[in-house]
């Protein structure tokens, strides 16, 4: 046991989960958003890389590096700035040719065309060309310019407003002792003048070639053919760092530097500091997800047997439950999920998912089938009738375009999201909802027994790392519905519009800070974070190490709190408090290791390569 715990940092999980958030939870997150939709007409704003710098604290003179010890003295959060990279790109103004356009004629484009350019523009000669193919859509978005009258156009009307502009900044900048004179600012057929001002505050007028970019055949295999793409990075706000974690200013040091820093060589770190305190985030023990459980239960002295999976992506979870009961018209089968206010049969569900009666039927065995074939008797809609039905169950009292638009909402997403939340994916979520049928009618005929919701194979623990990733996600979505309306009221105000104005990094910031200062964690939840105990070490050990159940204290729960065979080895038998909290909040053996997540899609590859669907 000794040799373990030198070989095997007590603490060390946690770290590591912070480490992986740092280097792929996070940037999950953005890649999960993508892109920015605003309502401004050939704007578009995508997300790219994600990062953290070192930590910092704010002083008077700006962004400085402190220790965690001055965090501590001063009252400081221990935090680092979180750097995002922002692509913003804007439609061009399309000149095509003769050969382009047939392209797109030819690949049926013109859709991709449209959603792109700002403007479609051709010369006269194209468009006679392009008129002889008798293509009516395509002739409708056409703009026929000549492009030398059109350039000599476009600076007559922008030169005197030019002109003025820097005659002004001149004028300010005499006044201020930084100029003299007025500048001259030189025209040519098809340039553009446009104003930069440097960060220095000096004035330099660039002027930048105004070219019309003819597209040709070449160019529409290119998905940014069409686009300006400009990247911003900025700061969304600061993230709090893990002592010892790979962003921490302490990490790789040795015990001489570490008491140079005012630092206990004996302290493993894996905690934060928030306005000067210790906080530890509490490990968490979950159900696993995406994960069918069979139980046996009743209701008003009726059996009812159910199969119920928690499935979660990215960060939302739905429960889905297949039940097994009598009803008064004799269909025995119901399904329930978020979204739908009451049971709907799991064969109408089914159906709603594009499968007819014969193939409902395929996905179930000889033993199975005879419940399902009585089901789908007393089921007589077709899969269109079904999935009206499913509508006016989800939008009831709305027109039928919102409860069509509904239904595909509700489908898509509150039905088995972990599968996928597109129609592509309906097929996959019938077989998934026939396995979970299957072993409920199995578990009425005693083919099987009940899972036990106890055992440690159907649970997880949630490290720092995932709570954290839980906690940042909820943050940024917050952070990026008010940069669209900052970036969309400010160009109602005609003004140009500057990413870097509208984050308001603090947002992200104090949901982050508050919810490790108080523990109260999105979802409802509390106690996710707690003060350090710094009572001996011992105890500071045992807090880090300690995993909590999020059941509620009020009910009895006597099978949870009761010791099970499978903790053997991983969860202390002794440890845990009196009271309200005893057997919910246990605490990790010494022996126990957390396995690290692994991608699934390794495993996936193989399956298929073995003919496994």
């Amino acid at each position: 046991m000794s040799d373990f715990i030198k070989k095997d940092d007590l603490v060390g999980f946690q770290i590591a989960s912070y480490n992986d958030l740092v280097e792929h939870g996070l940037q999950e997150v953005i890649d999960e958003r993508g892109k920015i939709d605003v309502d401004i007409p050939g704007y578009e704003f995508r997300l790219g890389r994600i990062r953290l710098g070192e930590p910092v604290v704010s002083e008077a003179e700006g962004d400085v590096s402190r220790y965690p010890f001055e965090c501590r003295l001063r009252g400081f959060t221990y935090s680092a700035p979180i750097y995002l990279q922002f692509i913003e790109r804007q439609k061009k103004d399309a000149i095509c040719n003769s050969d382009f356009l047939l392209k797109v004629k030819e690949q049926g484009r013109l859709e991709d065309l449209t959603e792109k350019a700002a403007r479609i523009y051709v010369t006269p000669g194209t468009y006679e060309a392009v008129r002889k193919w008798e293509n009516p859509e395509l002739m409708e978005v056409l703009e026929v310019v000549d492009f030398d009258i059109k350039g000599e156009q476009y600076l007559n009307n922008i030169k005197d407003e030019v002109v003025a502009l820097a005659m002004q900044i001149n004028s300010d900048l005499t006044r201020r002792g930084r100029g003299r004179g007025s500048s001259k600012v030189k025209y040519k057929k098809g340039e553009r003048v446009i104003k930069i001002l440097t960060e220095n505050k000096e004035r330099k007028r660039v002027a930048e070639k105004y070219k019309f970019e003819v597209l040709s055949a070449s160019d529409i295999d290119n998905p940014d053919f069409l686009y300006d793409s400009r990247p911003i990075d900025a700061i969304i706000g600061k993230f709090p760092v893990m002592l010892r974690s790979k962003r921490c200013l302490l990490h790789g040091m040795g015990p001489e530097e570490l008491i140079k820093y005012k630092e206990d060589p004996e302290d493993p770190g894996a905690y934060f500091i928030v306005n000067g305190t210790e906080r530890v985030v509490i490990v968490v023990e979950d159900l696993a997800p995406n994960r069918i459980e069979v139980t046996r239960g009743a209701t008003a002295g009726k059996e009812i047997f159910s199969a119920k999976v928690f499935s979660t992506r990215r960060g939302f979870r739905s429960r889905l439950v297949v039940e097994k009961k009598e009803s008064a018209k004799g269909i025995t089968l119901f399904v329930s999920f978020p979204g739908v206010p009451k049971n709907i049969p799991l064969t109408t569900l089914m159906k709603a998912l594009g499968l007819d009666h014969g193939e409902i039927l395929e996905l179930f065995d000889d033993i199975t089938k005879p419940e399902i074939l009585s089901n789908l008797e007393l089921d007589p809609l077709a899969p269109k009738d079904a999935f009206k039905y499913i509508g006016k169950r989800v939008g009831s009292g709305h027109a039928e375009q919102y409860q069509t638009l509904r239904a595909h909402q509700v489908l898509n997403n509150f039905v088995l999201p972990h599968v996928g939340t597109t129609e592509q994916y309906n097929l996959k979520k019938a077989r998934y909802l026939a396995i979970m049928a299957k072993k409920v009618i199995e578990l009425d005929l005693g083919l099987r027994e009940p899972d036990d919701k106890d055992h440690y194979s159907n649970k997880r623990v949630r490290l720092a790392g995932d709570l954290l990733q839980e906690l940042f996600r909820v943050g940024f979505n917050t952070l990026c519905r008010d940069i669209k309306y900052q970036l969309e009221k400010q160009n109602a105000r005609n003004r140009k519009v500057n990413i870097a104005i509208a984050i308001r990094s603090k947002t992200l910031t104090e949901r982050m800070e508050y919810a490790l200062g108080t523990g109260n964690w999105s979802g409802g939840r509390a106690g996710i974070s707690q003060v350090l105990d710094r009572t001996n070490y011992m105890s500071s050990i045992s807090q880090r190490r300690r995993v909590t159940s999020l059941l509620s204290r009020s009910f009895p729960w006597f099978e949870a709190r009761d010791l099970h065979a499978t903790q053997w080895g991983r969860i202390c038998p002794n440890e845990t408090p009196e009271g309200q909290n005893c057997g919910l909040v246990k605490n990790l053996a010494i022996g126990a290791v957390i396995s690290e997540e692994s991608d699934d899609k390794v495993i996936e590859e193989y399956l298929e390569k073995f003919g496994v669907s």
